[in-house]
């Protein structure tokens, strides 16, 4: 029943006599056991065995810690992990919860690497709600030998983390954790991630590490990597197991597929766990191996390892909700109590009789009271006894110094005034003040219920992005004649490469393939922002997710599961969610400072006002009445501790980047990280290749120059169509498109253009550098021109009809060249300063046309770069072309500064020098051949990915071909920015104006008091403030390019 996972080690518990700790952690043991998600480690002689390790190996870890809330958690957990052994760096995200970690692979205890890790976090005083372990970068050539490695990456869900001082503070404790590749922790979605060496690393581990140091975790799911290939997991419910031999039966049939690395079969659960390699085989093979042998089966649901991010999320507001709503039911009554009864003559008159030896009205605060500070304030207390004992102090250790020092001194005082019987005096007044404390942890909960809802409201683009692949598809069966004989429906996690599937109209693509049959216009307007739907025919690839809107598609699977654009562009978005911005760094050194200020502050608070009381500095008419100077004093302190919010500071940078990177998710521009987010603000010199950024990339004809009188423009057409129709050269493809539309329209009815018969021709003669020449059946072509009405001029008797079409020199060998007038001379000349190409046409040795072909300027190009510039960007072309061309193309859109002729490596030192003269420079390429450069420039920006989004050198991927989508970049990315700095000038007014008022700075002469429960009101919505600040990017809209179109010569021109 135990899926194969091994029992705990002996030695992990104490034998004799169990403490709560170790109860609740065996009870997770054995839920980790039931739902089959502990593996176990590898015999020590497959370690011996495994190739040489090295120490300068780099592991990249990843955790979801739950618990931090403002910047002094984040640097808590970067300071405790980066403390460990063999730590490199810590990248800890406040918002999504996530923190990366990447160390060096130690010997020889890599076991203990991750649970390390986790320790040290839950030692913090966070919760590590998951991990997982990812292959990380390597230096010193050690790449080699951690592809050799079998990676376990294991998601774990965690509670605990409430700041960027607690992110920190696990970020660091998890690097310690020897075996650990990657770590990943996300503060928004309470994940992480930890990725290591699956001889070494175990489910068990990470949960456990993660308990020890304070924190609640549950595992998500394990996979497993092999040379072959990720092994992908699946959960299978078997039904018909009644005995041990039928469990053998299933795991040896499950164990006989080809692909299938490992199956552990539970007889009491009815259950088996399969981890198999996705190139050999698949979940419907082994489904159906299993249903032969006699035993029904299906995929196995579990609503435990089934909870998404967003569901962790609304966890999270829920359990806050819960505490608002404990703590309203006790501190509504206790405010009526303290505030109201006392104000009512006869009431209060009753409160005050005595019940043993106490004031009935001070049991009932005191009763109402004790169960919000010690039931509702629990949590609050852990995690500041964790922060405290691992020397870093959060928003948590506020809370409980301003919470417990108002009910103390209640109680304190209740104590005083029975011992001192100034209860019994009939001008007794009650000096405590417990609804203070109620009331604190009251609008606290309340603030944080609020800021939970606003954060998982900064993940809807991401929950949206996962909302789109559809539950179930059609798999269809065809004969030899490509028919379909049987069709029937499958889960989409069914799905194998190869698979052929039916999309109908209205439904959704469900995995990334290619079109077999059918055309229709398909909805990618969620994953590559193109609103515009797009036609899909035969070959053309599909995007899983996208949706079909019209005809009839079908399909073949080339991509599935975690391999899909989709899963690509969710684990990217991720991965820059919980990225830090170099800005950040400043709110983090403050936040490192905040806590022990404020406690200073609230210290000197209370001496100076305690001091001037007792010396008579201030008139005793402005102490309220039953309070004495003590208590007026430490009201001020008290609110001094409450109202003052590192977690402000901490939110202001992670909501924005989390935000902006969704918004840029979900209009096809993919950012990488908030450094690259950050750095883009500040572009002052934008470097473009031409051939497909500037350009189509595919020659086009531009201008077309009719010369002969008698042969009309539509006949030199059709004999040109007919020479270039089985041409594979690219001027020759772009006269063949054109004639075809001039003849026939546009190409939109789905390419029947291309079907269309062109008389035949004989003896052609390809003469490279020059043109080509054929003969061509004058009947065919006469028959031809009948049949579509036109008027044809070759009337002669001849049985062919010879076409040339190339340049000066193909003319020049047949004695044509004197025949070309000056006006057909000067259009070429004109035409080929512009970098165009001519192509002449001859019709048995008359000249007839000239074509000018060039790569054609994109339509948005010159818009794109006037906008460019008008935001103060200086735009430089860097191209292989020769000069004449790069120039012509920087003349028609605007750009002065032009490198032509250069290669790969050269554009690299274009960039460095700009780089050397103070520029920050970005650079649009294609992401291919311009890779070193996008890897040169500080802003590295690919265009026209499509669904090859993982672009290495890149730093921002743009999905679809189109330069307006540069801007946008750019655009967002600064709108972000401003967003982050709105966000960090409210945090820092918030404080610098409410720490002075809460000190009765202003009291003097205001009388202005701000009370400790209205202080710690506005504490906690100021956090609020800020995450709803940065929700308001959700609101972004596209830039809109407002400038002329120049009049390029991008049309097609048809006259002389």
């Amino acid at each position: 029943s135990d899926l194969g996972a091994p029992k705990p080690q002996k030695g992990y518990r104490k034998k004799e006599r169990m403490s709560k700790k170790s109860k609740r952690r065996a009870r997770k043991d054995e839920e980790c056991l039931e739902i089959g998600l502990l593996s176990s480690p590898r015999s020590s002689s497959s370690y011996e065995s495994s190739p040489e390790r090295t120490p300068t190996a780099l592991h990249r870890a990843e955790l979801m810690v739950a618990g931090m809330t403002c910047s002094t958690c984040v640097s808590s957990v970067e300071k405790t992990l980066s403390s460990l052994e063999g730590v490199k760096s810590v990248i800890v995200s406040l918002i999504t919860g996530k923190v990366e970690v990447k160390l060096l692979r130690l010997l020889p205890n890599e076991s203990l690497a991750l649970k390390r890790l986790v320790d040290a976090v839950l030692d913090a005083g966070f919760e590590v709600e998951s991990s997982n372990l990812d292959l990380a970068a390597s230096t010193n050539g050690s790449n080699g030998i951690l592809k050799q490695m079998q990676l376990v990456h294991i998601t774990l869900s965690v509670q605990g983390m409430v700041c960027t001082n607690c992110s920190n503070h696990l970020e660091k404790a998890l690097e310690d954790l020897k075996g650990v590749v990657e770590v990943k922790v996300s503060l928004a979605t309470d994940e992480v991630c930890v990725s290591g060496e699956h001889a070494l690393l175990t489910a068990q581990d990470v949960v456990h590490a993660i308990e020890e140091a304070g924190y609640g975790a549950s595992v998500k799911s394990v996979e497993l990597d092999t040379d072959g290939g990720a092994l992908h997991e699946v959960d299978l419910s078997v039904e018909g197991m009644t005995c041990s031999s039928c469990q053998n039966t299933v795991e040896k049939v499950i164990l006989a597929i080809n692909g299938v690395e490992s199956a552990v079969v539970s007889l009491l659960d009815a259950k088996a766990r399969v981890k198999f390699r996705m190139g050999e085989t698949g979940p419907r093979e082994i489904i159906r191996a299993v249903d032969e042998a006699g035993f029904p089966t299906a995929l196995y649901t579990n609503a435990k390892t089934s909870i998404g991010k967003s569901a962790s999320g609304r966890r999270e507001a829920d359990k806050w909700k819960r505490l608002f709503l404990r703590s309203l039911c006790f501190s509504i009554p206790l405010f009526i109590v303290s505030r109201i009864i006392p104000t009512i003559p006869g009431v209060n008159d009753t409160m005050m009789n005595l019940f043993l030896g106490f004031p009935i009205i001070e049991w009932l605060k005191f009763v109402l009271a004790t169960p919000v500070q010690f039931w509702v304030g629990y949590g609050f207390y852990i995690r500041a006894w964790k922060s405290i004992k691992n020397k870093s102090a959060n928003m948590d250790v506020l809370v409980v110094l301003g919470t417990t020092s108002a009910y103390a001194y209640s109680v304190l005082s209740i104590l005083y005034h029975h011992f001192n019987r100034h209860h019994v005096s009939q001008d007794y007044v009650p000096t405590d003040f417990f609804e203070t404390s109620g009331l604190l942890l009251t609008f606290i909960c309340l603030g944080k219920f609020l800021e939970s809802l606003a954060k998982t409201k900064t993940s809807e683009a991401i929950s949206k992005l996962m909302e789109l692949t559809p539950d179930t598809a059609i798999l269809v069966e065809l004969d030899e004649g490509s028919n379909i004989i049987h069709e029937e429906e499958i889960m989409t996690s069914l799905i194998h490469v190869g698979d052929e599937l039916k999309v109908l109209p209205g439904a959704k693509i469900p995995t990334d393939g290619f079109v077999t049959n059918g055309s229709s216009y398909v909805d990618e307007a969620m994953v590559t922002g193109e609103s515009i739907p797009v036609l899909k025919g035969m070959g053309d690839g599909l995007i899983g997710g996208t949706v079909n809107t019209a005809g009839f598609l079908r399909m073949k699977a080339s991509k599935v599961g975690s391999e899909t654009a989709l899963a690509q562009i969710i684990r990217l978005v991720q991965a820059a969610q919980m990225s830090k911005a170099p800005v950040q760094r400043y709110a983090d050194k403050i936040s490192s400072y905040f806590v022990p200020t404020v406690v200073f502050l609230s210290i000197t608070t209370f001496i100076i006002w305690y001091s001037c009381g007792i010396s008579g500095a201030y008139p005793l008419e402005w102490i309220p009445s039953g309070n004495s100077v003590f208590l007026f004093s430490l009201t001020f302190a008290i609110s001094v501790v409450v109202v003052a919010c590192p977690c402000a500071l901490g939110l202001a940078t992670p909501t924005a980047i989390m935000v902006g990177t969704g918004v840029g998710a979900t209009n096809g521009v993919l950012i990488k990280g908030g450094s690259a987010l950050e750095k883009a603000c500040h572009i002052s010199t934008l470097v473009f290749d031409k051939t497909g950024t500037l350009t189509t990339g595919h020659p086009t004809v531009m201008h077309y120059l009719h010369l002969h009188e008698a042969i009309q423009k539509k006949e030199v057409a059709v004999l040109s169509a007919a020479v270039e129709s089985a041409s594979e050269h690219p001027l020759g493809k772009a006269i063949h498109s054109f004639c075809q539309s001039v003849l026939f329209g546009p190409d939109d009815d789905q390419g029947t253009q291309r079907q269309i018969q062109f008389p035949k021709h004989t003896d052609v003669s390809v003469q490279p550098g020059l043109g080509i020449k054929c003969s061509l059946d004058r009947k065919d072509h006469l028959e031809f021109m009948r049949k579509r009405r036109l008027s044809t001029w070759l009337q002669s008797k001849k049985e062919t009809v010879v076409v040339q079409l190339g340049n000066r020199k193909l003319l020049r060998t047949e004695g044509k060249s004197a025949d070309i007038p000056d006006r057909a001379e000067t259009w070429m000349k004109e035409q080929e300063d512009f970098g165009r190409t001519c192509v002449l046409v001859a019709v048995d040795g008359d000249l007839c046309a000239v074509f000018s072909i060039a790569d054609s300027l994109k339509p948005e190009s010159y818009n794109v770069i006037s906008y460019l510039q008008s935001m103060g960007i200086e735009c430089v072309i860097a191209s292989g072309d020769n000069w004449r061309t790069a120039n012509a193309i920087g003349r028609d859109v605007g750009i002065s500064a032009i490198h032509a002729g250069i290669s790969p490596a050269e554009k690299v030192g274009v960039i460095k020098e700009l780089q050397r003269d103070g520029m920050v420079v970005g650079m649009v390429g294609d992401g291919v051949n311009d890779s070193p450069a996008l890897a040169s420039a500080d802003v590295g920006i690919a265009i026209g990915s499509g669904t090859d989004i993982a672009v290495e050198a890149a730093d921002y991927v743009l999905m679809r071909d189109n330069l307006e989508d540069v801007a946008l970049a750019i655009h967002l990315s600064q709108t972000t920015f401003r967003r982050i700095k709105l966000n960090y000038v409210w945090a820092m007014a918030y404080n610098i104006v409410c720490i002075p008022l809460a000190a009765g700075l202003f009291f003097p002469h205001f009388q202005i008091q701000l009370p400790p429960w209205v202080a710690g009101a506005a504490m906690a919505l100021s956090s609020v403030s800020v995450v709803s600040s940065s929700l308001f990017l959700r609101f972004y809209k596209r830039p809109v390019l407002k400038f002329p179109l120049q009049s390029v010569a991008t049309h097609r021109d048809f006259e002389a």
